[in-house]
């Protein structure tokens, strides 16, 4: 496997032979996952997640969309030539996928001209400079803190990456597809313990580790919101996780990935809400027990609102799915992160342990964001941050993200 983006450097070399996949078209009506448990607490994916993983199962009539695109239509990007090669919607010259006509991946090195397009700096943060619906900062210590993130998470999943049953669709030669992959450790680990399948991970910048990449997973630069560079029907599964603060559109994301997904493929997202409560107290209890903490969520749930992003999308995620009128047997998982390790339970307070340093960073991730928005001065975020960090630790502060798992199949 090639390399991927050397943040000093700033070069993204990738180039990988892929491979050709022969698909027997009847894969489909061999595979028993077409249909999912009708309880997923008792399904062996889900039993033994901590809790409190509270199944919350969507069956609902779909109601008749707009048709999906004609086959074999791609969603069109913007390409350029430079004297660095064809370039895509800014940078990666080839979006083709394992089993294409062309089957490679080209090299490119990041140019200063084309540095400046892909990263902008603001308040001593790096940001991503070519789309503006992504609030969160790009440079190491946001990739740091999304390291402890994904570890967090998969702690309190008891070591697996996942929770809906979704190795029905990682079977012999299939495909799939990680959207906005981020540091790509997710996709790293999935190909890894799915050598079989063929792995594709999209993210808007090329922030990916550089070494020790399995053969089977390759990186491709693309803006999702601008449509997936890939022909319909190209995957088996289409996983996303944590894309709240980059998508306003939520409807055009939910029409691209089941554009991509071949029928009976699954669409698997993992998301958050706004805001971030307690765990275990009742939610005019909050105030009181944590109110540094119920104040900076204030501000930041506002930032998301005003920005266009949805703080419901434990919501809207099963709503779009069903009517879409091509997505069955939607159903959902809620858990949550524990901010920091206040659980009795061993792989929530596990979880909580890693992810104290990811919390503990997040009002300096958000900072932008939440000052610009809220038109709020420093010193005034200085305590709104600091008031938020003491509750970290607080014995009866059991502050937490809360999660949903949402996923059905394509008909």
């Amino acid at each position: 496997m090639g390399e991927a983006l050397n943040t000093g450097a700033l070069e993204w070399k990738s180039q990988q032979q892929m491979t050709s996949l022969q698909l027997d078209p009847a894969y489909h009506s061999a595979i028993p996952h077409q249909t999912p448990p009708p309880d997923l607490e008792g399904h062996p994916i889900t039993q033994g997640v901590t809790v409190p993983v509270l199944p919350t199962i969507y069956h609902g009539t779909a109601v008749a969309s707009q048709p999906p695109p004609p086959a074999g239509n791609a969603r069109s990007v913007s390409t350029t030539t430079t004297r660095d090669g064809p370039v895509v919607n800014g940078y990666s010259s080839d979006t083709s996928i394992p089993g294409s006509p062309t089957g490679t991946f080209s090299t490119f090195s990041m140019t200063s001209t084309l540095e400046s397009r892909v990263f902008r700096e603001d308040g001593g943060r790096r940001f991503q400079a070519q789309n503006d619906e992504y609030s969160l900062p790009n440079d190491e210590q946001e990739l740091q803190r999304l390291e402890y993130q994904h570890r967090a998470i998969k702690a309190g999943q008891k070591g697996i990456n996942y929770l809906g049953p979704m190795p029905g669709n990682l079977g012999e030669g299939m495909r799939a597809l990680d959207v906005g992959c981020g540091t790509g450790i997710w996709a790293i680990e999935m190909a890894q313990e799915f050598p079989h399948v063929e792995w594709v991970a999209t993210d808007l910048t090329p922030i990916q580790r550089d070494s020790d990449l399995p053969d089977n997973l390759h990186f491709v630069q693309n803006d999702i919101t601008q449509g997936l560079p890939f022909p319909d029907a190209s995957f088996d599964l289409v996983h996303a996780r944590l894309l709240v603060m980059g998508i306003r559109n939520w409807k055009f994301i939910i029409e691209e990935v089941l554009r991509v997904l071949k029928p009976g493929g699954m669409l698997y997202h993992v998301e958050c809400d706004f805001p971030w409560g307690l765990i275990g107290v009742p939610e005019d209890e909050w105030r009181d027990r944590a109110p540094g903490h119920c104040k900076f969520q204030d501000y930041l749930k506002m930032a998301v609102e005003t920005r266009g992003y949805e703080p419901e999308l434990s919501k809207v995620l099963p709503r779009l799915m069903r009517n879409s009128g091509q997505v069955r047997d939607v159903s959902q998982i809620k858990t949550y992160l524990p901010l920091w390790g206040w659980s009795h339970e061993p792989h929530m307070h596990q979880s909580g342990v890693i992810m104290r340093p990811d919390a503990e960073d997040i009002p300096n991730s958000v900072q932008i964001v939440i000052m610009d928005t809220c038109e709020i001065p420093a010193i005034r975020y200085e305590q709104l941050k600091r008031g938020y960090l003491d509750e970290l630790g607080k014995p009866d502060a059991t502050t937490a993200v809360p999660f949903s798992h949402t996923f059905g199949w394509k008909i």
